[in-house]
């Protein structure tokens, strides 16, 4: 009778454990999971102000063809700035002198070409 009460005793310990665990860290693991893609969404933000930085130092009608992916977000190009936006978080770089068309980049690959069509304005287009 012993070895019953004590198995049954030791499945539901390790049940509360496993529970515990799914509880407290599945949260935790998504919260992680989704910092993460924010500060991946940053780094193309950068990435693409780099890009339009050396762009517009060039002659007009240069351009430049480019490949971005991220999972989760929104990537906005509007007016002067780039905002890049998840559920929680948004981060933009904004440009004192560069204008760009509108535009907005859901999650994916996504294939953009920047052409510089006068001295302070960059256009984006899908491809």
């Amino acid at each position: 009778m012993n070895v019953i009460i004590s198995a049954v005793l030791i499945i539901a310990f390790s049940i509360s454990i496993v529970g515990t665990i799914l509880l407290f860290g599945l949260p935790l693991i998504e919260e992680k999971k989704a910092e993460l893609e924010f500060e991946h969404g940053k780094n193309v933000v950068n990435f693409l102000s780099i890009t339009i930085s050396d762009l517009i130092s060039e002659p007009i009608n240069s351009s430049r063809k480019i490949q971005i992916e991220f999972k989760t977000g929104i990537l906005k190009f509007s007016n002067n700035s780039i905002y890049f936006s998840t559920e929680y978080k948004t981060y933009n770089k904004t440009f004192e002198k560069i204008k760009f068309n509108k535009i907005e980049i859901g999650p994916g690959k996504t294939n953009l070409e920047f052409k510089k069509i006068s001295k302070n304005e960059v256009k984006i287009i899908l491809q």
